[in-house]
């Protein structure tokens, strides 16, 4: 008879910081955009059905805090700046795509 390894417990707070994370939908709409490339804050913000832009601001802002985003500015004239995954950014992308699958399986 096969023995079974112990499961590890799960780190509930960790799995509530990404709950939170991914709960709201720009969030999840935003990954998979900025998945496919870099983008601008004008094709972000048209990707998500044209949201206010202090929606979309604090949006970023706040996958930027969690490590998930970055903003690239390029210093030339005029000055630009794109968005783009790190690659926690990437990783998170991996999960959501896992749940997407899931849920078109069993949803």
């Amino acid at each position: 008879m096969a023995t079974r390894t112990p499961v590890e417990p799960l780190d509930t707070t960790a799995v509530a910081t990404a709950t939170e994370l991914l709960a709201d939908s720009r969030t999840v709409r935003l990954i998979s955009a900025l998945a496919a490339g870099p983008g601008r804050f004008v094709d972000l913000r048209a990707a998500l059905g044209a949201p206010s832009h202090s929606t979309v601001s604090k949006r970023l802002r706040a996958l930027e805090r969690f490590g998930v985003v970055q903003q690239v500015i390029h210093y030339e004239h005029p000055i630009r700046a794109h968005y783009q995954l790190t690659p926690q950014g990437t990783s998170l992308h991996r999960v959501i795509d896992a749940m997407a699958r899931w849920a078109a399986t069993y949803g």
